[in-house]
């Protein structure tokens, strides 16, 4: 493999815009009043927004209110552990993907363990 050469050609010039932008960044935090609240919330956005893919249904202002103390706490929903899940929509019918309930899912698992155990010449195609 030949060496990477740092000091010419298109890395250099992709190099001094991602310096550029590093540093316009930089001076934008310096005009906020608070960085480590605007950061504070960005997590937390990025974080709602990761758990929704999961079906969590909460809101930014729910998270927010539950880290106060204002809200009563974890939704009674998301105690339930053993309840239906989904992943993406609001709803399982509006779903990108439901697994099986929870009641079923010991005995499907035996049977993918079963089927992976087969022997060649037995397996479907």
């Amino acid at each position: 493999m030949p060496p990477l050469d740092l000091a010419s050609g298109d890395l250099l010039a992709r190099e001094e815009r991602a310096d550029q932008a590093l540093s316009r960044l930089d001076g934008i935090t310096l005009m906020l009043p608070d960085p480590e609240r605007f950061l504070y919330r960005s997590v937390r956005k990025e974080a709602l927004l990761s758990s929704q893919i999961e079906g969590t249904q909460s809101s930014l202002a729910d998270l927010l209110l539950y880290e106060l103390n204002e809200a009563p706490g974890v939704p009674v929903g998301d105690m339930d552990r053993s309840a239906q899940v989904w992943v993406g929509g609001r709803t399982p019918a509006t779903a990108h993907f439901v697994p099986p309930p929870p009641d079923a899912l010991a005995a499907l698992l035996g049977a993918l363990e079963n089927y992976l155990h087969l022997p060649s010449e037995q397996a479907p195609p």
